[in-house]
């Protein structure tokens, strides 16, 4: 099965709850939210804040061989990726 974050999703996950430090894990003293419990956001919200880690190059470089029709596709190097990805092997 592939995960649907894979693991390198789920690491700057945790490195992001890690850097959110004890006081977004420590719960307020009483019931009610401040103004700084309510501006911690969840680490999944500041992920998406952050955007996809995308390499604007490599983008570049493979949207040019698309468009001059020489991107070759291998399926198998594909799937043997996907497979080590989702078993932490990479």
């Amino acid at each position: 099965m592939v995960s649907a974050i894979g693991p390198m999703g789920a690491q700057r996950m945790m490195d992001l709850a890690r850097s959110q430090g004890a006081k977004a894990a420590r719960p307020a003293a009483d019931s009610t939210p401040t103004s700084e419990t309510q501006s911690v956001a969840s680490p999944a919200a500041q992920l998406a804040a952050q955007g996809a880690p995308i390499d604007a190059e490599k983008v570049a470089a493979i949207r040019a061989q698309v468009t001059a029709g020489t991107y070759a596709i291998n399926p198998r190097a594909i799937a043997d990726r996907m497979i080590t990805s989702d078993l932490g092997l990479a």
